[in-house]
């Protein structure tokens, strides 16, 4: 191949390009190792099955996350960048391979690694693993529903003891009425009676 510029010709011979590795090194495969979950009571986790992504619960507060990329030719350190996916609009680039995270909010995101490698250029292999922030139990469906079906029974029955409490107090009340009404009426029949005789 040859190209023209302002200091001359340039022949390039292509048998050589990206002779370095059988991937080439902006097509080196990252890896996941390992990630370690820290709680409230600095309980560890590590786990190294990422069958289901990285998954949080609710008093997990970070977490960290060992990756590599697979290159055995001895070259310096790689650059790497992540994202995740619905929280950070531009890439955040890091040196080593160890990322440190705290928990995001509750639901599904997306978190993206990619590597650059000697080269300059980025990394066409990128990893994506999902990472899952369980809610806490009580912030679930189930659980809400729960409550507000125990509130409306509580209420229900409130008003329904309160009901029947008036009731009661009604009765006793009439009572006490047609009682006093008859006392007086029996009062009133003898004074007269006296009146008269």
């Amino acid at each position: 191949l040859y190209l023209g510029g302002i200091n001359g010709i340039t022949e390039i011979d292509l048998r050589y390009t990206e002779e370095i590795t059988p991937f080439g090194k902006s097509d080196l495969p990252l890896v996941k190792n390992a990630y370690t979950v820290y709680n409230d009571e600095n309980e560890i986790n590590v786990i190294t099955d990422f069958s289901k992504g990285i998954v949080l619960n609710y008093g997990d507060t970070y977490f960290d996350l060992d990756f590599s990329i697979v290159d055995f030719s001895g070259e310096p350190a790689f650059d790497f960048a992540y994202q995740i996916e619905g929280l950070h609009e531009d890439w955040i680039y890091k040196k080593d391979a160890k990322l440190q995270l705290s928990k995001p909010k509750f639901g599904k995101h997306d978190l993206r690694i990619k590597a650059k490698g000697i080269d300059g250029r980025w990394s066409k292999n990128e990893l994506l693993i999902p990472i899952i922030s369980n809610k806490p139990f009580f912030l679930s469906t189930w659980f809400l529903s729960l409550a507000v079906l125990s509130l409306g029974m509580l209420i229900y029955f409130i008003v329904k003891w309160r009901s029947g409490y008036l009731e009661r107090e009604n009765l006793k009340l009439e009572r006490e009425v047609a009682n006093r009404t008859a006392k007086d009426a029996g009062t009133k029949a003898k004074n007269l009676f006296h009146y008269w005789a």
